[in-house]
């Protein structure tokens, strides 16, 4: 590869960087905790493939399931595990406190971090990430939350890569974080390799 290619590669990366993440940043900001109780911000995703599963720890049905799945196929990432950072958000911050989703997560690969917080930003991130959930009020005391199906994979910018359709198979989705991490891969070695020539 030459020194104009690699900086043609970098320019067109960084430009890309700038359209896609600064919302991505900006929504950083809001007031989240990570379910270790520690602040957070999706800012320090970015660089990072992202699976992301939206959902709530009283969810009856969804929500295992997808939890279920994801941790099957982070299992057979192996040895590409440290190139994925699972994310379960919820989507009901008041009931899911940073120690209640953190004995939730207990259940699912361990990877996952958890992010709660102020209801606002939860509520604007949730948002962000085109997912609108409504309240069924048809539960009694353990109130249920209609979402959809909400698992994504997200690119080292934090934009949306992938929209996982329900009933697939963890193998197909551990083939997608691969062929994701491979390119994210690749995507540094161009940087690289516009350093080392530079």
């Amino acid at each position: 590869m030459t020194t104009d290619r690699g900086s043609e590669c970098l320019g067109r990366l960084a430009f890309i960087f700038f359209l896609v993440v600064f919302p991505f940043t900006t929504t950083a900001k809001e007031k989240l905790v990570d379910h270790l109780g520690e602040p957070f911000s999706v800012d320090q995703l970015k660089g990072k493939v992202v699976l992301l599963v939206i959902g709530f720890t009283n969810c009856e049905d969804i929500c295992p399931i997808e939890m279920a799945r994801a941790t099957i196929a982070l299992s057979d990432l192996e040895g590409n595990i440290d190139l994925v950072q699972p994310v379960f958000l919820t989507i009901d911050p008041e009931r899911d406190r940073p120690e209640v989703i953190a004995n939730y997560l207990r259940n699912f690969h361990p990877s996952f971090t958890g992010i709660s917080g102020n209801s606002d930003s939860v509520a604007k991130l949730v948002d962000y990430y085109g997912v609108s959930p409504k309240e069924n009020k048809h539960h009694g005391a353990n109130k249920q939350i209609d979402h959809g199906y909400s698992t994504f994979i997200l690119d080292k910018y934090g934009k949306i890569e992938v929209a996982v359709l329900p009933g697939l198979p963890p193998s197909h989705l551990s083939e997608l974080l691969f062929k994701m991490t491979q390119e994210n891969h690749e995507d540094q070695k161009i940087i690289n390799q516009d350093k080392n020539a530079g």
